[in-house]
């Protein structure tokens, strides 16, 4: 557990020296990965502030929404992105 302790302190150390990375995703999928639902959406939500289209932020953040039972949000979320992964096997 202290290796991924380690990591994700370093992703967040890496992101606060490049605020405008999108290397957010990184460490929302370390959360994903790892249960940390709450977590990763924050850390999408706070990335897609400067990436509105980033879609993979999106798509992790739609998944973490239906993980936690938020299935308003959830709904909301997939209008959002249904039009761009509506030729894609994730729709």
């Amino acid at each position: 557990m202290d290796n991924l302790d380690g990591y994700i302190e370093n992703l967040k150390a890496s992101l606060n020296e490049k605020v405008f990375s999108p290397v957010f995703i990184r460490l929302a999928n370390v959360y994903f990965l790892n249960k940390q639902y709450e977590a990763c959406i924050s850390v999408c939500k706070t990335g897609l502030e400067i990436y509105p289209d980033y879609l993979t932020a999106r798509v992790l953040m739609l998944k973490s929404l239906l993980k936690l039972g938020h299935l308003n949000e959830a709904e909301k979320c997939f209008n959002d992105i249904e039009s761009k992964i509506a030729n894609l096997p994730i729709h």
